[in-house]
């Protein structure tokens, strides 16, 4: 006889007489029961801490193992409003077939909704560079999200439980990690909630006994090839061993990291927004402020590794500020750079060089190009003088139409109102005391090839108005 594709706990080939065959059926009805009542109100009350509603739609990822077929069983008697979700992505060939067979069977038979994708996995792996695991999970959440775009549900649940928690804390302390690396597995991040993270797979295994649960098993499970499987497989029976209460222990570590996580944070929080001066455009922190906190490299790696940033750069920072010459030395990641300046610390995005110049005629009103520049003309008495650097007055029949706008280069120079003989830009910007950063984000108007304004810092004295200036042009800087 062809044995059931189907598995259950219990199912051994025990000869039991029927007097015990009845006491064990009424034994498990009774522990279904129990076990049942327990996982209801322990979801009802993860829902709660969590503030959902038990109203809420809700979508379920099912791949067909005990834990999300445990998952469904739970929501299916708890009543709850939900749709299921199952992905097949054929790497197990039949076997891949059968589990989808399994979900497709079991929401048919409990009146629900369901949505199954089959997604190949081989063009995002060649084309990402990525492993065919975390192919599948991208491809997997990316298709989850697009059914919660769809309305198809309010929030997407995934069956991850306590022993998974426990085996990512072990991983994160394996490879190394700071102190959010052993807080474990969130049970709630935007619409994603995992319900059962404070169950352990041994309840959920004896759930799936007493309540006759079907489910598959994935015999890649078993592999020790993959570094989690032998944390699950051999490391974690090793501790157990050592404490047969592990997981209990690790449920009460969990509570104690997290709250200690977020203690850290918002104790790191109030530290990092006081030595910060502006998130505009990146990140500016003044770095004297930083040398005074107690530990300035953890802190600056907190305040910059969503930028990509590690904690081995931050020490490197740190210690170049201890150095008396560090003005102007750089960081990098992928992505962004940290500079250090006289005063501050930049991080900001690396950006692509581009040397554009913009031409500027004479019926131009406002020009706008990563700044923005507003052209006004006035007769000579009719206007009034003002001294803040993001005006200049100069006198328009001394500039030859169209003029330039272009950001400025080695090599420029200019004479600076009231100053006799060219001085060289860059020099100008330095005695300024200009940060690099804002150096790179200085721009010039020319009047043919010849610098009229330093944008935001200072006219050319050739543009100067004088008792002879008849007309008058008043250019208004704006960075945007």
């Amino acid at each position: 006889m062809e044995r059931s594709r189907y598995q259950r706990f219990g199912g051994g080939a025990k000869k039991i007489n029927r007097e015990k065959s009845k006491h064990r059926q009424k034994a498990i009805s009774i522990f279904g029961v129990a076990f049942f009542r327990i996982m209801k109100e322990a979801l009802e009350h993860t829902l709660n801490s969590l503030g959902v509603s038990l109203d809420a739609k809700f979508v379920l990822a099912v791949s067909g193992g005990v834990d999300s077929m445990v998952l469904l069983h739970v929501f299916s008697s708890a009543r709850l409003n939900f749709v299921v979700a199952h992905c097949n992505f054929g790497l197990r060939g039949k076997e891949s077939d059968k589990d989808q067979e399994l979900v497709i069977g079991s929401c048919e038979k409990l009146g629900v909704t369901h949505f199954v994708k089959q997604i190949s996995v081989d063009e995002y792996k060649k084309s990402h560079g990525v492993s065919t695991q975390m192919a599948a999970r991208d491809l997997r959440y990316k298709w989850f999200r697009e059914l919660l775009s769809q309305k198809k549900g309010d929030y997407l649940v995934t069956a991850h439980h306590l022993n998974d928690s426990v085996e990512t804390v072990l991983l994160n302390m394996v490879r190394g990690t700071g102190i959010e690396g052993i807080k474990g597995i969130s049970a709630i991040r935007n619409q994603l909630i995992r319900p059962l993270l404070a169950v352990s797979k041994r309840e959920i295994q004896n759930y799936a006994q007493e309540n006759k649960v079907l489910f598959r098993e994935d015999k890649s499970n078993r592999s020790n090839k993959y570094k989690r499987n032998k944390l699950r497989n051999v490391v974690v029976p090793i501790l157990e061993e050592i404490n047969p209460s592990f997981m209990d222990t690790m449920k009460n570590n969990l509570s104690h990291f997290k709250e200690t996580f977020e203690f850290y944070q918002h104790s790191m929080n109030l530290v990092i927004e006081s030595i910060i001066d502006s998130k505009e455009n990146g990140l500016s922190i003044y770095w004297e402020k930083l040398m005074q906190c107690q530990n300035p490299s953890l802190v600056l790696f907190e305040a910059v590794k969503s930028y990509g940033f590690e904690r081995s750069q931050t020490d490197d920072v740190v210690r170049t500020l201890s150095q008396n010459h560090f003005v102007g030395k750089e960081f990098f990641t992928l992505s962004h750079r940290l500079l250090l300046d006289r005063t501050k610390i930049f991080v900001r995005k690396i950006e692509e060089e581009k040397n554009e110049i913009i031409s500027v005629k004479n019926q131009n009103k406002i020009v706008t190009f990563g700044l923005k520049l507003t052209f006004n003309q006035f007769p000579v008495g009719d206007f009034d003088l003002l001294t803040d650097s993001k005006y200049a007055f100069v006198d328009a029949e001394k500039l030859v139409f169209p003029l330039k706008l272009r950001k400025w280069k080695e090599g420029d120079k200019f004479q600076p109102l009231g100053m006799f003989g060219k001085k060289k830009v860059s020099d100008f910007l330095i005695d300024k005391k200009v940060s690099k950063i804002e150096k790179e984000k200085t721009w010039v108007l020319l009047s043919e090839d010849q610098i009229c304004w330093i944008v935001g810092h200072r006219i050319d004295d050739s543009f100067k108005l004088t008792s002879s200036t008849k007309t008058v042009l008043q250019i208004t800087f704006d960075s945007n």
